[in-house]
């Protein structure tokens, strides 16, 4: 049963550190070709 907790635990962690990473790659993306990264819409402006 602990290993089960222990196991659940590493799973969730995992999810929101993938997440963290992923929004951190498109930003990266956006400010790699010359945009602006809009954080309370979360999309990329090229203007």
């Amino acid at each position: 049963m602990k290993r089960a907790g222990i196991a659940f635990a590493l799973l969730a962690v995992g999810a929101l550190a993938g997440a963290w990473i992923d929004d951190w790659f498109d930003i990266d993306r956006c400010l790699d070709r010359g945009g602006m990264w809009d954080y309370e819409l979360e999309t990329c402006r090229y203007e």
